[in-house]
């Protein structure tokens, strides 16, 4: 009887021991899932570093950055200003890659190696678009709470503009589909990154907020960095027409449904409406189709 005693004794001490070590393990090494992290970077600090980027060209950077930055239990405005942010940056690469795709289809090199994946890029590109919309019109759906921005963005000279143009050229679009299928991806990826500059400065100054008959686009993103009021009509006006442009995507399909639902339900929505649709109802009058989503360079003017 004493050996039994001295043995459940010692077992007791040993799980004791053990039930010590792993608590002082579990303290020193915390789990991340149900732990606080003091260490948590602000979600404006990693909003503000991404338009940063946005500024500096880095639009590949700022998009990671971006899907990085947390919206839950961030203050409702903040979080529209990364929702807004993540739309701008996306509709630059959907509006790149939708664009690339078609001038590929039209000189008979789609159906490559490099056009099989840049159409699965558009296709991620649509699909992360609808996803944020979505959200963006959830979220304000009893209004918005973002009524001013400051837009970083990157400089779009003639120079930029001319070697869009180029860009697209079969000389060059013809070398990028056979290095891609030499594993030299570079001039593939190239096209894109300056298709999506342009594109992106073209998003942002929809929202330009002063009167003037044809500001050049240098002015335009320098009035745009120093902060504008965002309207919101013009904002969902935008989605509706991004949306619209890709009809090979079902998911942007049922979202420019939403959107033009939205934007005729607030003050102001149905007149822009009605000047959006005014260019496609002419199109099927005369018979003539619409151009891609690519970058429209006619929409501003690079400063000389």
């Amino acid at each position: 009887m004493a050996l039994w005693r001295t043995l459940c004794v010692v077992c007791g001490l040993v799980l004791f021991t053990l039930a010590v070590a792993s608590a002082d393990e579990t303290a020193a090494n915390p789990d991340p899932a149900t732990s606080p992290d003091t260490n948590a970077v602000d979600p404006y600090v990693l909003l503000d570093d991404a338009k940063l980027k946005l500024g500096e060209g880095r639009l590949a950077q700022a998009r990671e950055l971006l899907k990085e930055t947390p919206t839950e239990g961030t203050d409702p405005y903040i979080v529209e200003e990364i929702l807004v942010q993540r739309l701008l940056v996306g509709s630059a690469f959907l509006r790149a890659t939708h664009y690339l795709l078609h001038e590929l289809r039209e000189i008979e090199l789609d159906d490559t190696g490099y056009g099989e994946w840049l159409r699965a890029e558009r296709d991620e590109y649509a699909a992360d678009f609808a996803k944020q919309a979505g959200r963006y019109l959830e979220l304000t759906t009893a209004g918005p709470q973002l009524e001013f921005v400051r837009f970083r963005l990157p400089l779009v000279t003639t120079e930029h503009l001319t070697d869009l143009e180029l860009y697209t050229d079969p000389e060059i679009l013809g070398p990028a589909v056979r290095n891609w299928d030499d594993g030299r991806e570079g001039l593939g990826k190239g096209l894109i990154a300056g298709q999506a500059r342009v594109a992106l400065v073209l998003a942002a100054v929809r929202h330009y907020d002063r009167e003037s008959a044809s500001p050049s686009l240098e002015a335009a993103s320098e009035r745009l960095r120093g902060g504008v009021p965002l309207s919101y009509p013009v904002m969902v006006d935008w989605l509706a027409e991004t949306a619209a442009a890709v009809p090979e995507s079902p998911a942007l399909a049922a979202l420019a449904e939403d959107a033009d639902d939205r934007l005729l339900s607030v003050e102001g929505g149905r007149e822009l409406y009605e000047v959006r649709l005014r260019p496609m109802e002419e199109a099927v009058e005369t018979g003539q189709g619409e151009d891609p989503a690519g970058p429209n360079i006619e929409e501003g003017q690079a400063s000389e």
